[in-house]
């Protein structure tokens, strides 16, 4: 996902060389010959076709210092038209608010991003293609899934409106215009997201959590002009509810855990405990002994236990259009998590992995996005875990892979056919994830 360029190398290896006066003026005049090709390699790839390595860039360039940067990233802001550099160069320059204005140069950056920020319109480009710029509410605005559609949304020049019960949701920094709602099982919450949809004017909802389905009063947002396309209530149960995903997925003949419902009798070990109702990798536990699984059972609150499988874990990015076609699917091997989120990634082709998802999908009746998660064991035999009825939070592999998940569920939100074509994402694209700042006064 990240491309490396030439030059931030050099960047990382500035050092300072303080033995002696001789060796000072040396490394003096050293340093800066590295800083001028730093630079000069920096520039390069400020106009490099490809828009990642641009925004990578935008990043490196402040490592050099705004005053040795600022003409860098005035020329690249100037002659940018992918919405995404341009929020990498915006953020580049918030992210060195602590440095002194020092050149005419640098005012003119720090006034181009202070403008740019707060816009209310957000920065002015074209919706992609064949596409009408339309206004979008997203909720979970604070966790993986909703920032990854918020960005991809604005890049492809949407106004979107986020939405959260955290007033310090990331996301909210992220898009043009933002709301805080109650949560999800509050007795306001459908009646609040309704208001904040229509009098923002959006004219589509995407919902990033699974939980909000049931809560969401998708009549009462049609008729306030706001689009929707939501799985029916029994198909969002069925993947909430581990204990009846378990049930569903035997019934149907399918490959999963053996799994029993607060107890392991008749359930091989070793075992993995974890809640019938959660999230992510909260209260999950793996027992290789009696004595792990009895302590276990009593920390996991309303516990399944399964026979845990080891092998090679996977995610599948899933599209189901209205009918229940699986339009599109983006296998991709899990090579790292964190807290239940995938940080490292590849993407890869499989028949029999997407076999398997699609199977299980039409086994629990979802439309819309989802993401289906399993393991490939030693064996090769191809076993789902678990189904979330949503986007993922590695949905951003997917997406730079090509499948184009979020532009075509918008379209299917609004009424029109999903394109298959566009949902075929190339194998053996990588991602690495790692932390980035988000400033606000």
């Amino acid at each position: 996902m990240i491309a490396a360029f030439h030059g931030a190398s050099a960047v990382a290896s500035i050092v300072g060389i303080t033995i002696g006066g001789a060796a000072l003026m040396v490394g003096f005049g050293w340093r800066q010959q590295r800083l001028s090709e730093s630079a000069t390699a920096l520039e390069a790839s400020l106009r490099n076709p490809n828009p990642i390595r641009r925004a990578e860039a935008a990043r490196a360039a402040v490592a050099l210092g705004l005053e040795r940067s600022a003409g860098l990233l005035l020329r690249a802001a100037r002659a940018e038209r992918d919405p995404a550099v341009l929020q990498a160069i915006e953020g580049a320059v918030g992210s060195r608010l602590w440095e002194p204005v020092t050149t005419p140069e640098v005012a003119e950056l720090r006034r181009w991003a202070a403008e740019r920020g707060t816009s209310a319109a957000g920065p002015s480009f074209a919706p992609h293609g064949d596409e009408d710029a339309t206004n979008v509410i997203v909720t979970g605005a604070g966790g993986p899934a909703g920032v990854a559609v918020i960005r991809e949304l604005r890049r492809r020049g949407h106004r979107v409106i986020a939405v959260d019960a955290d007033e310090t949701a990331v996301g909210f920094d992220l898009a043009q215009e933002s709301r805080v709602i109650p949560v999800w099982d509050d007795p306001s919450f459908s009646d609040e997201l309704v208001a904040a949809a229509s009098e923002t004017g959006a004219r589509a909802l995407i919902s990033t959590v699974a939980e909000e389905f049931g809560a969401i009063d998708a009549a009462a947002l049609e008729a306030a002009g706001v689009h929707t396309l939501l799985p029916a209530a029994d198909a969002v149960h069925r993947c909430l509810d581990k204990w009846s995903f378990a049930t569903t997925m035997a019934e149907a003949g399918l490959s999963t855990p053996a799994t029993g419902l607060g107890s392991a009798e008749d359930i091989p070990g070793p075992w993995v405990v974890k809640p019938r109702f959660g999230r992510g990798s909260r209260d999950v536990y793996v027992a290789r002994t009696a004595p792990e699984l009895k302590a276990a059972l009593q920390w996991v609150p309303d516990p399944i236990v399964q026979t845990l499988v080891t092998g090679r874990e996977f995610t599948v990015d899933v599209l189901v259009d209205r009918s229940g076609f699986v339009a599109g699917l983006v296998p991709r091997w899990r090579l790292e998590t964190k807290g239940g989120i995938s940080t490292k990634g590849r993407t890869f082709a499989d028949a029999e992995v997407e076999n398997a998802a699609t199977l299980a999908l039409k086994a629990v009746g979802l439309v819309g996005p989802a993401n289906v998660q399993g393991f490939v064991t030693d064996e090769g035999d191809v076993v789902v875990v678990e189904i979330n009825p949503r986007f993922s939070g590695g949905l951003p592999l997917s997406l730079h892979a090509g499948a184009d998940l979020v532009g075509e569920y918008l379209r299917a939100i609004l009424g029109q056919p999903v394109r298959p074509e566009r949902l075929v994402a190339r194998p053996g694209v990588s991602m690495r994830r790692y932390f980035e700042e988000v400033f606000s006064a």
